[in-house]
């Protein structure tokens, strides 16, 4: 390989020569600090060995001077050859660079074109109230997507038409139980307006009573009452007993046929009223110390009164 071929250094001195000088210097010691001999044949060992040293380092920086001389000449005689090689690599270079950035550009287009794809699954089953991951959804083949969408969106129809329905039917149930409420607040307020001429009436009927009652105290001793003049009252108080009856009679048939036609839509107020009706019929009211007065007559028609009320709780 002429001036290429690989060259050794030889030294002046070798391993071989060293290890003996070893076997006999390594044995020097100074066992006696005032023995001059033995000091002197330590320093003179210690010498022998530091020139051996020297020369050995010497020979070495000569040879790594030519070798880093070689090394430059080398380098640049090998940089005129790269010099002339390096357009023509990079020519070849670019001309395998084209086809490589072509089927890169043909895998991103194509991995574009599969995550376009991908993400348009994922938002379909989104559509269709179906959360799966982008891998999830990419790893249907497009047979099995379809069938799987299929499904879903048959599925998420199905729920949909079923709230609906349910909506709808809610709806319709507000609706009619706000009939029933209209309906039974009417009723509750014909029952108010014909107790309250009930009442009116007994009212009325007291205060006639009261005032013949105050007439027969004021002149305790006058004759009794013309008989004629007591004869037309009592058939004046008789008639509008008779009428206040018979208007209470018809207030109560209309009532008891408009309870009958909610009777079936208010089944669970109807409890209610009868348990309040229950409650009604327990209210004995209080101990009065007059057993035949005013306040006695008072509570009597209040007690009737809710006797009444609680009847027709109860006849519901």
């Amino acid at each position: 390989m002429g001036n290429q071929e690989k060259q050794i250094v030889v030294y002046e001195i070798n391993q071989a020569e060293i290890a003996k000088m070893s076997d006999i210097y390594m044995s020097l010691t100074i066992d006696d600090l005032y023995d001059r001999d033995q000091f002197e044949a330590v320093h003179s060992a210690r010498m022998v060995m530091r020139g051996h040293r020297l020369r050995a380092d010497k020979t070495r920086k000569a040879a790594n001077k030519k070798a880093l001389d070689f090394v430059r000449d080398n380098n640049k005689n090998c940089g005129v050859l790269t010099d002339q090689m390096d357009p023509i690599e990079d020519h070849l270079k670019t001309e395998e660079k084209k086809v490589i950035d072509e089927k890169k550009r043909v895998e991103a287009k194509k991995a574009e074109a599969l995550r376009v794809a991908t993400q348009a699954r994922v938002e379909a089953l989104q559509a269709v109230d179906k959360v799966v991951s982008f891998n999830q959804a990419g790893s249907y083949t497009e047979k099995d997507f379809k069938i799987f969408l299929g499904d879903e969106t048959q599925w998420y129809q199905e729920r949909k038409d079923r709230l609906a329905r349910e909506a709808a039917d809610r709806k319709a149930e507000d609706e009619r139980l706000e009939t029933v409420r209209k309906k039974q607040k009417d009723e509750a307020e014909k029952l108010r307006k014909a107790q309250k001429a009930i009442d009116e009436e007994k009212a009325g009927l007291k205060a006639l009573l009261k005032a013949e009652a105050d007439r027969k105290q004021a002149a305790p001793d006058r004759l009794a009452p013309d008989k004629a003049q007591k004869k037309e009252t009592g058939r004046i108080l008789e008639e509008k007993k008779v009428e206040s009856e018979k208007q209470a009679k018809i207030d109560k048939k209309v009532a008891d046929e408009k309870e009958k036609e909610c009777f079936e839509a208010s089944r669970p107020d109807r409890e209610k009223l009868v348990k309040f009706g229950n409650e009604l019929l327990a209210i004995t009211g209080p101990v009065l110390d007059d057993f035949t007065g005013e306040l006695h007559d008072i509570l009597d028609d209040a007690l009737d009164t809710i006797d009444h009320v609680a009847e027709r709780l109860m006849d519901l």
